[in-house]
């Protein structure tokens, strides 16, 4: 099965091959599942403007959105969205996916009487897909707390 681009994709396998291979990265995933299971983090952020239509499958097209200073048309899909999906998806390849949950960070230990302190949230800092979500997602880079 392949993605269909506009209804459970922002972009194709062949393109994620593409980009991998032009930064020297082998994709061991499947890459149907890599791309659909990118979307699933996708779809959760929170973008700026509004669907385009109310029966769109997807979050976008949207209306009323401006990325550095230049309007995007509300039948497009911006190619820092499709930058983000496929980083996503080779993220999740690398096996670190966003949507996994993970322990929180040990803030301190103590040996004699066994006593650890963890930290309420762990921050988990994923340069490239945030990046490539700034002026998509609402005030800015989101950033992912466990």
């Amino acid at each position: 099965m392949a993605v269909i681009i506009g209804t459970d994709s922002y972009t194709d396998e062949a393109a994620l091959s593409a980009y991998a291979a032009a930064r020297g990265l082998t994709i061991a995933g499947d890459t149907t599942q890599l791309l659909l299971r990118a979307m699933d983090f996708i779809e959760t952020r929170s973008f700026v403007g509004t669907k385009a239509t109310k029966v769109q499958p997807l979050q976008w097209p949207r209306s009323g959105v401006t990325i550095d200073g230049w309007s995007v048309a509300s039948d497009e899909i911006p190619a820092k969205l499709v930058k983000a999906q496929i980083e996503v998806a080779l993220s999740m390849d690398a096996s670190s996916d966003p949507m996994a949950t993970e322990g929180r960070a040990i803030s301190s230990t103590t040996v004699g009487s066994v006593s650890v302190t963890y930290a309420d949230k762990s921050e988990v800092s994923r340069p490239k897909i945030d990046m490539a979500l700034v002026g998509l997602v609402r005030d800015g880079i989101e950033v992912v707390f466990i």
